[in-house]
């Protein structure tokens, strides 16, 4: 597996706090890249973006991955999906989530009861992957 960036949490950090500023707007229906004018998206586009952008920014495709989460809302009682870009560390998994404001590592996750699926890896250069 190729190496991470040597400044790879600054990037990442980074990247989650340049897309996490986009307001969110539910349901936008567009898997991938957000568009250098857009006004936002949902957890699949900031998702998405993010990746992109990590791409561009020397991280390895393998090195990343999308992952539903299930996140308990306290208020309704409910649980909710929610899409986040993990990236494999190297001694840790990390998620950019577009409802934390920092890297999240994925010990963390588990403590505060987020309950976390693969779905497949994807691979931004070949399009019918994403969709």
């Amino acid at each position: 597996m190729r190496s991470l960036p040597k400044n790879w949490r600054e990037t990442a950090e980074r990247v989650n706090a340049e897309v996490n500023a986009l307001p969110y707007v539910a349901d936008v229906p567009d898997w991938g890249r957000m568009p250098k004018d857009a006004t936002g998206g949902d957890c699949k586009n900031y998702a998405m973006e993010k990746m992109f952008r990590l791409l561009d920014a020397g991280f390895p495709v393998e090195r990343m991955r999308l992952a539903i989460c299930e996140i308990f809302i306290h208020a309704s009682q409910k649980r909710e999906q929610h899409l986040v870009l993990a990236i494999d560390a190297p001694h840790e998994q990390y998620v950019l989530s577009n409802s934390v404001a920092r890297l999240m590592a994925h010990a963390d996750m588990v403590l505060k009861g987020w309950q976390r699926r693969l779905i497949q890896k994807l691979d931004p250069t070949n399009p019918e992957s994403l969709a």
